[in-house]
């Protein structure tokens, strides 16, 4: 360490213009070095305040021309006059406003700005207008992301300009090449605009477009050029933050009080993955929610990857490919992607190395980034997943595989992307991916849902630069278009649930009151008049009580008690001791059940005389002539209606109907994990059915009956399209004629899918 000379120990004196920077007296001129620098910074950005320039006039023209109304079209017209007749005098400012920053700093006063104009946004809000609050915080944010995103170099520049001024510590604000001076520079320029916030906005907007986000180029010159001038031309980095790559996108939000990233260390140290090499990371920085765990474990093994590549061999040579020339070229790719919808992950990564070979003649004598290709890789891994995914009908697939760029920039601009299950591109793919899983041409017959798949892919597209905020736009609405459908499709389920009930109920009704009249005949020799009304009027009259009151009613087991008497009663062979006011009684059972079931009533009459006579006369109750020739039928044929052809009796039809459908049920059931697969089925569940032709039905399971366990199936409209019993869908399980559509978002399956390919990976190189 060298010992400052006394002269220099005077508080009084004027600091010198020299710095010693070794033992053997060197020293640095540091206001020639000051002076250089500013100029050569001055030099280094005026492109980008040009290019900044014609994109705002250009931007105000087309919002203008866009406007939706006289008003919005005069202010941005208004605005686009303004600043062309005030741009010189705005670049004149900006320009004075840093060389004034230099001249400050030199003389040691860092506080650059002025305390009334640099509003605190976190401090009384109530002394703001709503104008000046809008506007502290579109600066206050652009501040914070580029900062976020230039972190290393701007700790290099701090220690450097630290030894200029002195070897005072320096904050942020107090760097004059740092983003606090620049954007605070810049605000101050466009004070002298006459203008509404609306248009200041947009300036701000562009200015980060144009300026912040190519701020990587001139700070490593500007390093570069004060490290080969002596100083501090060894700088040991903070490698807690991401190297290299330029301006990411938006910073994280605040953490909460006393909230601490995964990735921090009990000193408040960021600290990157486990095993990666000096420099190297994929895993956002300064993250305040729960991480992805999947996402940890890739971002782990790409660590590890990184490390043995870099034990096969040496660093490629040259420097990293800028991470603006990336986003460049991915942009123009981006345009020509909106027509096609063949291209591979694999194909576009081609593309890519082949567009940045166009935009920079010296491209091949750089290198993409470890970390950036690693998150190309990744994105092309996610969108392979996509592609390959039999969740997802293929058509919904071509559509939305090509999102691929486009997501491709938002991963490289924002890491967050992976990490976060709720960053706005990532739900909204979420969303896309699972509403889809039901879509087929035969439930879209309008084909609204894939003009609406199809319009969201387009608007990314076409409209997509670094503005998050569209992701979120594209997907409330695409949340309502949803929700629309769902009340649609909600209304026809439980149309369709309710008839199907309605069905089961009546078959469960009819099933019941046939076993009564099977168990009551069967026991007696009746006529056939006394069998066909049993089974005709009488087994209507059951149904209609079973389906009003229930089995186990009263009601019900009054209308089966008479089924009982009538068969004792019409039986020559069983004698019973009753009255002629028991007969009358009985037949006035007989006639109100009639008109239950809506008997005409000369029918009603006929029938009670009827059956009146018979039973009076083999009861020894006078009451007339009764048929001698009248047929009786023995209890044993009853069941043996069912075994005979079919035929149109009606009661015929109705015996085999029981008999046939308890021979159904009591068929051998195989019983093996394929039956709990269908027991533990949850109503919601999308399925693929595949018929002996190869065609393919997707179908939910909309309800499960009560009554029989069949599970009723419905298209992506809520219409039926068929209904199964639990052995017969475990059959179709079984024999992979239907398959269950999985419903977990696609970002969460694709990641885990990824991370356990690369654990694998990993375990087959380290086994060899």
């Amino acid at each position: 360490m060298n010992t400052p000379d006394n002269k220099n120990n005077n508080p009084n004196k004027k600091a010198d213009k020299v710095i010693r920077i070794n033992d053997k007296k060197e020293v640095l001129d540091t206001n020639n070095l000051l002076g250089k620098t500013k100029s050569k910074f001055l030099t280094l950005i005026k492109p980008q305040i040009d290019a900044f320039f014609d994109s705002l006039d250009d931007t105000l023209f087309d919002l203008a021309e866009k406007a939706e109304t006289n008003r919005q079209q005069t202010l941005f017209f208004d605005g686009m006059r303004e600043v062309r007749k005030k741009k010189g005098l705005m670049t004149r400012l900006f320009s004075e406003r840093l060389e004034k920053v230099f001249t400050e700093f030199k003389r040691g006063h860092l506080n650059f700005f002025d305390a009334e104009k640099n509003t605190d946004i976190s401090g009384d809000l109530a002394l703001v207008d709503d104008e000046d609050l809008e506007e502290n915080l579109a600066i206050d944010n652009l501040i914070a992301k580029a900062e976020t995103a230039y972190h290393q170099p701007l700790f290099a520049l701090k220690k450097r300009f630290s030894l200029l001024g002195g070897g005072a510590e320096l904050d942020n604000k107090s760097l004059p090449l740092g983003p606090f001076v620049i954007v605070h520079s810049f605000a101050e320029s466009i004070q002298e605009l006459d203008t509404d916030i609306q248009i200041k906005l947009i300036l701000y907007k562009l200015f980060e477009r144009h300026l912040i986000a190519g701020l990587h180029r001139p700070y490593g010159e500007i390093n570069q050029y004060l490290a080969e001038h002596g100083v501090c031309p060894t700088i040991k980095f903070d490698m807690a933050r991401p190297v290299g790559g330029g301006y990411r996108g938006p910073a994280p939000a605040p953490m909460p009080p006393g909230a601490v990233p995964e990735n921090t260390l009990a000193s408040g140290e960021q600290v990157p993955a486990a095993g990666a090499p000096v420099g190297y990371s994929i895993m956002p920085t300064g993250v305040n929610y729960q991480v992805d765990p999947n996402f940890q474990a890739i971002s782990s093994a790409f660590a590890s990857r990184a490390v043995a590549t870099m034990a096969d061999g040496p660093t490629p040579a040259g420097t990293p490919i800028d991470m603006g020339l990336l986003i460049n070229a991915l942009s123009l790719l981006q345009t020509t992607s909106a027509t096609d919808t063949e291209q591979s992950p694999e194909e576009i990564k081609k593309k890519l190395l082949e567009q940045l070979r166009t935009l920079d003649d010296s491209a091949d004598e750089k290198h993409v980034d470890r970390a950036d290709e690693d998150i190309i890789d990744l994105v092309g891994m996610l969108f392979q997943f996509l592609v390959e995914d039999r969740n997802l009908p293929a058509k919904i697939q071509a559509i939305l595989a090509r999102l691929q760029i486009p997501y491709l920039k938002v991963a490289l601009q924002d890491r967050h992307l992976f990490a976060n299950k709720e960053h706005p591109a990532r739900q909204l793919l979420d969303t896309l991916s699972t509403a889809s899983v039901g879509w087929a041409e035969e439930s879209d017959p309008k084909g609204q849902f894939i003009e609406k798949i199809t319009r969201i892919t387009d608007t990314i597209l076409h409209e997509y630069d670094d503005d998050l905020e569209l992701f979120n736009r594209l997907h409330a609405d695409l949340k309502r278009f949803l929700e629309r459908r769902k009340k649609r499709a909600t209304v026809a389920e439980k149309r369709v649930t309710e008839a199907t009930l309605g069905r089961e109920k009546v078959k469960q009704a009819k099933r019941t009151a046939a076993n009564v009249l099977v168990d009551v005949m069967q026991d007696h020799t009746l006529p056939d008049m006394v069998r066909d009304i049993l089974l005709k009027p009488w087994a209507n009259v059951l149904i209609l009580m079973h389906l009003r009151h229930g089995e186990n009613s009263e009601a019900f087991q009054q209308y089966v008690t008479f089924a009982q008497k009538l068969a004792e009663y019409a039986d020559p062979a069983h004698i019973v001791n009753i009255t002629g006011e028991d007969l009358k009684q009985l037949m006035e059972e007989f006639s109100n059940g009639l008109e239950l079931v809506v008997v005409p009533e000369p029918e009603i009459r006929h029938k009670t005389e009827e059956l009146y006579q018979y039973l009076a006369s083999i009861n020894g109750i006078e009451a007339g002539e009764i048929d001698d020739n009248m047929e009786f039928i023995a209890p044993e044929e009853i069941l043996q209606l069912a075994d005979n052809e079919p035929d149109t009796s009606e009661v015929q039809e109705f015996i085999q109907e029981i008999v046939l459908s308890e021979d159904e049920d009591e068929t051998e059931i195989e019983t093996d994990d394929y039956n709990d697969i269908v027991e533990n089925l949850e109503v919601g569940t999308w399925f693929e059915f595949t018929n002996s032709e190869g065609k393919t039905l997707r179908a939910k399971l909309s309800w499960i009956s009560p009554i029989s366990g069949k599970l009723l199936f419905v298209n992506a409209r809520g219409l039926k399209v068929m209904d199964k019993s639990p052995a017969g869908l475990a059959a179709d399980l079984r024999g992979e004629k239907a398959r269950i559509l999985e419903q977990i978002p696609l970002f969460d399956r694709a990641l885990s899918a990824i991370a356990s390919k690369l654990k694998d990976s990993s375990e087959e190189d380290s086994g060899n």
